[in-house]
C-alpha cells in the first residue's frame, strides 16, 4: 500500500474521532478534556497537554514514543508494550479490526512464546505526523523489521497509527497496516489427502506436494518447498483439525520426523481452541528447525481443557528452503510426560474464533502421508 496522503489521514483521524466519541468511555473522557480545556488559563493548558503541539515538537514526541514502544518489541516486554495502547481502541489486522484488549493478550501470550533469537529489530522511516485536533495525532511511517534469526527475510510495512492524549502521554488508539492480498484456496492440487494449506498471506510461492522420492519411511512423505517470490515474510503451513471431545481432560502429543534443507525455519505445531479462545499452543519457535538437517524425530505436547472444541496440528515453515515430514503419530500420553505449551489460555473473547466450526474429524487421517493427494 502506498503512504497515505494527508487526504486520507484526515478521513482516518475523523473515523476515529467519530469512534472515540461514539463509545461511553471515549465520551466521557472526551468531554471530560474538553470541559477542562474550555476553563482553564493558558497555563494550565500547557501543563495538562490539551493545547494544540506545535509540529516539531509534535513529531519528535511520536517519535520518541515509537522509537521506545519498537524497542520493548524487541526485549519481548509485553508490559511497556500494551500500555502504548488505549483499553478501548482497536488494531486493524489483515482487514479485521481486533479490540485493543484481544490484542493486548494476544501480545502476551505471543511474547511468552517467543525465544530472544526470534525477536526483531524495528526501524521507523518516513515519519510524517499531523494534528487534526486538540488531543488527537495521527502518524504513517515504513516499519523495517529485521530478524535476529539471519536465515528469515527483512519485513517493511506501512503503517498509520492514530494517538489520543491521556494523562500526558501519547496512547495508539487505531493502527492499520497494507492490506492482505486476496486469501489462497486452503485445499490445492497435489496436496497430500485429508490435509490442507493454511492461508498466509505468501501460501502460494510455496510447492506442498507428496514426494515419493525422498521420504523417511513407506512409499512417501510431505514436502514444503519455497519456489520464488518476493514477499518480505513468507511462511506455509500443512495443517488439519479434529473435534477435541475424545481428548478433553487428557494430555497428547504430536510426533513426526523432520528433515530440511536451506530452511529459515520449521517445525510441527498444535493448537487447542475453545469455543472463543485459544487454550494451549506450541509451533516449536523456542527449538525450530534451521538450516539443512537429516531425519529426525520431534514432538509437541498439550492438555486438551475440558472446554476444548478443536484441535488443529501440522508442519509449518517459515522463511525459503523445504522442509519434508514424514510418519506422524497423534496420540494420548502419560501425565510424566512434560508439556511444551509455552502460551497462557487468552484472557479474552475472539469473536473470529467462534466462527471457525466444530470439526467433524475425530482423529487425525493420513500421518504417515501415504494415503494419496488431491487430484
Amino acid at each position: 500500500m502506498k503512504l497515505l496522503m494527508r487526504k486520507d489521514l484526515t478521513t482516518l483521524a475523523i473515523f476515529v474521532l467519530a469512534l472515540i466519541a461514539g463509545s461511553g468511555v471515549g465520551r466521557a473522557q472526551n468531554n471530560a478534556r474538553i470541559d477542562k480545556a474550555t476553563n482553564a488559563t493558558p497555563n494550565e493548558l500547557a501543563q495538562s497537554g490539551s493545547r494544540q503541539t506545535p509540529a516539531n515538537n509534535l513529531e519528535d514526541e511520536i517519535a520518541k514514543m515509537l522509537r521506545l514502544h519498537y524497542d520493548a518489541f524487541t526485549k519481548l516486554d509485553a508490559t511497556l508494550v500494551n500500555g502504548n495502547f488505549t483499553d478501548n481502541g482497536f488494531v486493524s489486522v489483515e482487514g479485521t479490526m481486533i479490540p485493543s484488549m484481544l490484542v493486548k493478550a494476544r501480545v502476551r501470550s505471543d511474547f511468552a512464546s517467543t525465544p530472544a533469537s526470534g525477536n526483531y529489530h524495528f526501524a521507523v522511516e518516513d515519519l510524517k505526523v499531523f494534528q487534526p485536533e486538540t488531543g488527537i495525532a495521527v502518524a504513517n511511517y515504513r516499519l523495517v523489521s529485521t530478524p535476529s534469526n539471519k536465515n528469515l527475510a527483512t519485513m517493511v510495512d506501512n503503517v498509520t497509527d492514530v494517538f489520543v492524549r491521556r494523562d500526558g502521554h501519547w496512547l495508539i488508539f487505531a493502527e492499520h497496516t497494507s492490506d492482505s492480498p486476496k486469501a489462497v484456496q486452503p485445499i490445492v492440487s497435489g496436496l497430500p489427502s485429508g490435509w490442507e494449506r493454511m492461508f498466509s498471506r505468501a501460501a502460494d510461492l510455496y510447492r506442498i506436494y507428496v514426494d515419493s522420492e525422498i521420504k523417511h519411511g513407506g512409499q512417501a512423505s510431505a514436502s514444503l518447498k519455497f519456489n520464488c517470490g518476493d514477499h518480505q515474510y513468507p511462511w506455509a503451513s500443512l495443517a488439519q483439525s479434529i473435534a477435541a471431545d475424545e481428548y478433553r481432560g487428557k494430555r497428547v502429543r504430536l510426533s513426526g520426523w523432520l528433515k530440511t534443507v536451506d530452511a529459515g525455519e520449521a517445525g510441527l505445531w498444535m493448537r487447542v481452541d475453545g469455543e472463543q479462545r485459544m487454550l494451549a499452543f506450541d509451533n516449536m519457535s523456542d527449538r525450530a528447525v534451521s538450516g539443512t538437517t537429516d531425519w529426525k524425530a520431534y514432538s509437541v505436547v498439550l492438555d486438551v481443557p475440558s472446554n476444548a472444541k478443536n484441535i488443529f496440528l501440522g508442519v509449518l515453515v517459515n522463511g525459503k528452503g523445504q522442509t519434508w515430514a514424514d510418519d506422524l503419530t497423534f496420540e494420548v500420553v502419560d501425565r510424566n510426560i512434560a508439556v511444551t505449551n509455552k502460551v497462557l489460555p487468552e484472557e479474552i473473547d475472539d469473536p473470529d474464533r467462534a466462527k471457525i466450526p466444530k470439526s467433524t474429524i475425530k482423529r487425525p487421517i493420513n500421518l504417515a502421508f501415504e494415503e494419496g493427494r488431491v487430484p
